[in-house]
């Protein structure tokens, strides 16, 4: 299973601009895990 990001309310059109094959950093909010997929919210893009 891949890691679960959720983009916070501020950054969701973002997501719509990229593109397959794209290198990103997010800085986000842990959320713990569901069966060992790493789960994480309230993402923003990062520097």
């Amino acid at each position: 299973m891949e890691p679960q990001f959720k983009l916070d309310s501020d950054h969701r059109n973002y997501a719509a601009g990229l593109q397959q094959g794209m290198r990103i950093s997010l800085i986000c909010k842990g959320r713990g895990d569901v069966a060992k997929t790493p789960m994480s919210d309230e993402c923003a893009p990062g520097n």
